[in-house]
């Protein structure tokens, strides 16, 4: 498993998700209360290839919703990976 991540921004994302394994939102959600806009200067654009590579990862579940927006959570059974994937950034 890989389990470098070239993004800070992925490592609070992933930490989130498991100090709050039953969160789900759409990255636009995301941006706006998971974080403050203060620590998080990036846009949408750049949280939506961030969010797509840890699904690529396996690390979070992608679900389509209505049109072409998507509710992103944690899987749930890779949360020991996540885990050691957080302690080995921070």
């Amino acid at each position: 498993m890989d389990s470098t991540l070239q993004d800070d921004l992925a490592v609070d994302i992933l930490e989130y998700m498991v100090e709050n394994p039953n969160a789900m939102d759409e990255a636009d959600g995301i941006l706006a209360w998971w974080f403050s806009r203060e620590r998080i200067k990036a846009g949408l654009a750049r949280l939506e290839v961030i969010l797509s590579d840890l699904v690529s990862r396996g690390l979070v579940v992608a679900y389509p919703l209505t049109g072409e927006r998507i509710a992103y959570s944690v899987n749930k059974e890779r949360i020991d990976d996540i885990v050691r994937i957080i302690a080995s950034h921070r």
